[in-house]
């Protein structure tokens, strides 16, 4: 079994055993866990200790991590890790079962194929040093793009998924916020013309710190959500279709204004152990009320809704 999700920023908690069983999941040896992007694993510097904590719970789990590089990553570090053939293509080798999926390589996993292209721009690089919280690697050069051209040439730009950490800018086009942030990075202008090109049943991309599914672009931002791809079928299946598709309408129902709020608030409720299940159905309930039905809430209710709800007392949403 395959399952994906978003950036883990050297904090890899969330997927060991016991916090996976909290949200229904139960991940097997054999099994596999691809990360995408910001794996931040490998950092050394004063985090070094903390480095070799992470990679302890992540060597420990029965399943192999695999993952794409993000922008927030060493990239003297990763670079200078042995590279090893694995599945079709190349990649970093940090310990038996933790895998760096290398830019522009094919992989084959349980019969189905994987585009991988890491890397994006910081919009915080202003408040960085670079060789030492930054890397100019983080975008990838002109000759890891030709290569990664080169490979889809060979696969007839035909392949079944696409894991990249930023996204094409068109994927974006809802979100003005992310696509002002993004529209000169060079990594997202060259995901514009592999998308154009490219045939794929899914493209799963993190980044952005949101969980989302856009069916028009068959596409999926991941951050805290988890995604299982069954052997049986091509389709994106799991119990955190929930979960996205919560994110989904909470996002369409808030207002702009508090949508980091929102995020920041979910994850909160999470790292307290709240009933977040509980919370989602209401939310399900009460939105699905025909009263809201294309409508979208004051950023003040919906706020306060869910804190309320978190406290066991749910006020009226309201228009």
């Amino acid at each position: 079994m395959i399952y994906i999700t978003g950036d883990l920023h050297g904090n890899p908690c969330r997927l060991q055993q016991e916090e996976l069983k909290k949200v229904g999941i139960t991940i097997k040896a054999g099994d596999y866990v691809i990360i995408c992007g910001d794996f931040g694993c490998v950092w050394g510097g004063v985090l070094k200790e903390k480095n070799a904590r992470a990679l302890e719970i992540l060597e420990a789990q029965p399943f192999t991590t695999l993952f794409i590089d993000g922008n927030h990553e060493n990239f003297d570090l990763l670079n200078a890790l042995p590279v090893e053939e694995w599945h079709g293509g190349k990649v970093h080798k940090i310990r038996n079962n933790i895998l760096h999926l290398m830019r522009g390589e094919i992989f084959d996993i349980e019969g189905k194929s994987f585009f991988c292209f890491g890397g994006a721009s910081s919009t915080d690089q202003d408040r960085r040093i670079e060789g030492q919280s930054w890397w100019p690697q983080e975008n990838p050069s002109k000759e890891e793009y030709q290569y990664a051209i080169s490979n889809l040439e060979k696969a007839n730009y035909n392949v079944d998924y696409v894991l990249t950490h930023t996204a094409p800018r068109k994927f974006l086009r809802r979100n003005t916020t992310a696509l002002i942030r993004i529209y000169e990075c060079p990594t997202s202008k060259m995901l514009d013309i592999i998308q154009s090109k490219v045939k794929y049943k899914y493209w799963f991309y993190g980044h952005y710190h949101l969980d989302c599914i856009d069916a028009e672009f068959k596409c999926a931002a991941l951050y805290y959500s988890m995604i299982k791809l069954t052997k049986r079928t091509n389709a994106i299946t799991a119990f955190c279709d929930k979960q996205i598709d919560w994110y989904d309408r909470l996002y369409k129902m808030a207002g702009r204004e508090i949508r980091h709020e929102l995020r920041d608030y979910e994850r909160n409720i999470v790292q307290r152990g709240s009933d977040l299940g509980k919370i989602k159905d209401e939310f399900n309930h009460e939105a699905n009320n025909p009263k809201y039905a294309g409508k979208e809430l004051s950023e003040h209710t919906l706020y306060y809704w869910l804190r309320e709800v978190d406290c066991g007392c749910k006020p009226k949403m309201e228009v």
